[in-house]
């Protein structure tokens, strides 16, 4: 049951900073239904739950460890596609 609940909050603490990131990146609006792009914020998101990840290796089970790495997975990718330089 405790370890039920510690997943639970890991994967509510996860899911908070990915969606601050989604939303700075403008690719969810914010509560007013507005969309803006802040990638400094979204960047500071993302070095957080990297800091999470490498804190914390080596005492997630597999499935905590596996959701972690594919969140920053697809924020990473997401970033980089949202401050790319538009092509010419």
């Amino acid at each position: 049951f405790h370890r039920r609940e510690q997943m639970a909050k890991l994967r509510a603490i996860v899911r908070s900073l990915a969606t601050t990131a989604y939303s700075a990146l403008g690719l969810l609006p914010d509560p007013s239904g507005t969309r803006h792009r802040d990638p400094a914020i979204a960047r500071q998101m993302i070095d957080w739950l990297g800091v999470l990840e490498s804190k914390t290796r080596n005492n997630l089970s597999f499935e905590e460890s596996d959701f972690l790495a594919r969140v920053l997975y697809e924020l990473r990718l997401a970033f980089v596609e949202v401050t790319r330089p538009a092509r010419r």
